[in-house]
């Protein structure tokens, strides 16, 4: 889907404000939760989603005893993609992706992202048996600078995932 100027302005100018603080964010080995507030308010300044409409922390998977997604964007009452938010310093690996395609799968949810505030990773599930995954898009903010080649794909990717789009 084309992504406006206005979209692509903002995320340009918003990931400008935020790398500075992802940087500072690595050099303290935040923890989860600190690294989730920073995501939440990158759901809300870069893509523009509403902090207190349309993001949900802690969205419960009913199908499956104690399981919470640690984020859901929900618009106008449908669940557009799950978060599973890792802390800052950690790398993102299989069981993570698995861990948060069991969660979309069981909502019914086709996109979900797995991110540590750094590395964003795009899925979308495919329900076919079995149920599986296709990355969609893999992001890494702090090398998607203005002066990188990178930025184009961060914009395309996060305009994709844009309140607008």
């Amino acid at each position: 889907m084309p992504i406006s100027a206005r979209v692509s302005e903002r995320i340009s100018t918003q990931i400008k404000k935020y790398t500075p603080i992802l940087n500072q964010l690595v050099t303290k080995d935040v923890n989860e939760a600190d690294t989730g507030a920073i995501i939440r308010e990158m759901l809300c300044c870069v893509l523009g989603y509403d902090n207190h409409n349309e993001i949900t922390a802690e969205k419960a998977i009913k199908a499956i005893k104690g399981a919470k997604a640690d984020f859901a964007v929900v618009v106008d009452g449908t669940v557009r993609f799950l978060i599973e938010a890792k802390a800052i310093g950690i790398s993102l690996n299989d069981h993570m992706v698995r861990q948060i395609v069991d969660y979309g799968a069981n909502l019914g949810t086709d996109w979900v992202l797995l991110t540590n505030g750094v590395k964003w990773n795009l899925y979308k599930i495919h329900f076919d048996k079995p149920i599986g995954e296709n990355l969609l898009c893999e992001i890494d903010v702090l090398n998607s600078t203005p002066k990188s080649a990178k930025l184009a794909e961060l914009i395309e990717c996060f305009g994709n995932l844009s309140r607008e789009n």
